[in-house]
């Protein structure tokens, strides 16, 4: 309410600081007019923001604003490529270390943070430096944000056995040593 209190307040004084100019010539009240109509539409731009961005990235971010959950388009990369980006333009910084710390814990094939979120995303910035870099040059996002797959090809000379490193587990006593 103090906001509105206020906004009300400075609205009044515009207009009474106008009525206040009414006893000068006639070309200043056309211009005192003009000017308090003006800043009036540029109170009601301020409160609206135009972002000329992918309205698809940008959904993923805003559902990511809404609900603080990190999901990125698996089946999309080039769509999860245009989000990881547009989050490092507009500083979402939340999303960014959720991703990095994700990723370093994917790489290193571990099922827990060895740490917090904030010392896993500063390894990740050891390891593959700018996130633009892992981004486009390294290729190392999104691949390695979404969790490595169990599936193993085994390639015997001309052929490839696919198998999952858990059933390789179970039936051999060799890996589970």
């Amino acid at each position: 309410k103090s906001t509105t209190e206020d906004k009300e307040e400075t609205t009044i004084n515009k207009n009474n600081n106008n009525g206040n100019n009414s006893n000068n010539d006639t070309s200043n009240e056309s211009t005192t007019n003009e000017s308090s109509s003006s800043s009036s539409n540029t109170d009601n731009k301020d409160d609206i923001i135009f972002i000329d961005q992918d309205p698809n990235a940008f959904s993923v971010l805003l559902n990511y604003m809404r609900s603080g959950m990190v999901y990125l388009p698996q089946n999309d990369p080039y769509l999860s490529k245009k989000t990881l980006l547009l989050a490092e333009y507009l500083g979402i910084h939340g999303f960014l270390i959720t991703v990095k710390a994700t990723t370093m814990k994917n790489v290193s094939r571990r099922d827990d943070y060895l740490s917090d979120e904030i010392s896993e995303a500063s390894q990740f910035d050891v390891r593959f430096g700018s996130f633009r870099s892992a981004v486009i040059e390294q290729n190392i996002l999104p691949t390695c944000f979404f969790p490595p797959s169990d599936d193993l090809a085994i390639r015997v000379s001309d052929r490839v056995f696919h198998a999952s490193k858990s059933i390789l587990v179970d039936k051999s006593g060799y890996f589970g040593r």
